[in-house]
């Protein structure tokens, strides 16, 4: 008769002592992963600069004041002789006509850095960006014109060029410009205050 192999048990202590050594360092494994995770996290800043300076480069158009006006304009051109006026050569008109100013801050021109915990953004002046007259919101008054001293394209250009830096200049004088910092200031202030951490230190300049 030919003897039977014995059967080979797993033994029950080696099988329990291969259990927990696996679970130790599936436990180290996430136990380090975890820190390295961390320690990434930690190096990496809240907020960078050039995020900060794509998302202002992006809000111009939030960051603009429209000045809205209907505004009264003259012209009036003569032949002179020796500083007299030539009779029958007087051309002038009255019209009235409405425009819209854009001012704001160009922010391509915005600086940002990051020192610590302390975010610096520096404005540059708040200027005139557009200034568009409504061609058919004109109403002209009181027209005459010579036939010895026509209106020619020259002198509606320069009348226009004249319109616009007198009502600009007005417009500033009423402080449009420091609305337009101001506004500028707020809606960077708005975008970049909630993106800070506790700590954190934001300085508009």
């Amino acid at each position: 008769m030919s003897r039977s192999k014995p059967k080979v048990g797993i033994n029950p202590v080696k099988f329990a002592q291969f259990i927990i050594i696996l679970l130790v360092i599936c436990g180290l494994l996430m136990g380090a992963g975890y820190l390295l995770g961390r320690v990434d996290r930690e190096q990496e800043p809240a907020i960078s600069e050039v995020t900060l300076q794509e998302q202002i480069e992006a809000i111009s158009e939030l960051a603009t004041v429209s000045y809205n006006y209907t505004d009264l304009g003259q012209y009036e051109s003569s032949k002179e002789f020796y500083g007299s006026k030539l009779p029958f050569t007087t051309s002038k008109f009255i019209l009235t006509y409405d425009g819209i100013i854009k001012a704001g801050i160009n922010m391509e021109g915005v600086q940002v850095s990051i020192e610590g915990q302390h975010v610096i953004v520096v404005l540059p002046k708040a200027t005139i960006l557009s200034h568009e007259i409504d061609e058919s919101s004109m109403k002209v008054f009181d027209e005459k014109t010579s036939v010895f001293n026509p209106f020619t394209v020259e002198d509606y250009a320069g009348f226009y060029a004249d319109q616009k830096t007198r009502v600009e200049n007005k417009a500033i004088d009423k402080g449009l410009l420091t609305e337009a910092h101001d506004q500028g200031e707020a809606t960077i202030r708005s975008m970049i205050e909630p993106l800070l951490e506790e700590g954190w230190i934001l300085d508009i300049i």
